[in-house]
């Protein structure tokens, strides 16, 4: 080939050499804009979750009590009873996002979704008093029955542990009890280790743990929650607890 030919284009070694380079500088981007962009999505979550405990709080203050979690096959406009004629019997679902009047992507039955466009979990204490008050109302969802217990006897179920524990936790494993509601982001994938496994199966005890990848205890779950006692402070300063 002349040398006037090998000027007209590239040699198959060079554009294999140019393809190499775009490669490495491709993926040198790449990389960083993804775990931008996780960050990202966990930090938004994050805004999110402490905005739907400013809500459920503010409901508490105006209504006296938490609302109902949304549930799952409901039609929409029946996921929202009104608390003083209808008593709520279920713990676990989305959160109301209507409800609370919160901003962000709603599902088709009014559950708020988080930055993965997945249902938020609400889980809401079902604990009620067995002699004081109605003991078929649940302490924290009906209307006046947490003035019946009495601030000294009402009660909260849920618990938040460290570590999974099989249904149970332990006092050294135990983050906090006595919770009146836990919400959580599940992240964008449902882990199989046992920490996010405890998070799924509608019980009252969550896990809280640090966020990781290894194989073996995978979990980017994000969690927030209220003790009784945050919720009798809002309650008594709102007159609707004596």
């Amino acid at each position: 080939m002349s040398s006037r030919g090998r000027q007209k284009g590239f040699t198959l070694i060079e554009v294999a050499f140019v393809l190499l380079i775009m490669g490495l500088i491709t993926k040198t981007f790449i990389g960083p804009m993804a775990a931008a962009h996780k960050h990202k999505l966990y930090t938004s979550t994050e805004t999110e979750l402490n905005a739907i405990k400013e809500g459920l709080l503010a409901y508490v203050v105006a209504k006296g009590v938490l609302p109902c979690p949304v549930t799952i096959d409901a039609p929409f406009a029946s996921n929202a009873p009104a608390q003083s004629s209808v008593v709520c019997d279920r713990s676990q679902g989305g959160v109301p996002a209507v409800t609370l009047s919160l901003s962000g992507a709603i599902d088709s039955q009014g559950a708020l979704l988080d930055a993965w466009n997945r249902r938020y979990h609400y889980a809401v204490s079902l604990s009620s008093h067995l002699t004081r008050g109605d003991a078929s109302s649940p302490d924290w969802l009906v209307v006046g029955e947490a003035s019946s217990v009495g601030v000294p006897h009402l009660e909260a179920s849920l618990k938040l542990c460290l570590h999974a524990a099989q249904g149970e936790c332990s006092v050294n494993k135990t983050r906090a009890s006595d919770l009146a509601f836990v919400v959580l982001s599940r992240g964008g994938i449902d882990f199989d280790s046992t920490d996010e496994i405890e998070n799924r199966d509608s019980d009252d005890i969550f896990v809280i743990n640090d966020r990781s990848s290894d194989s073996l205890t995978e979990f980017d779950d994000q969690l927030i929650w209220s003790s009784k006692q945050e919720l009798m402070y809002w309650m008594l300063r709102s007159a609707w607890l004596p």
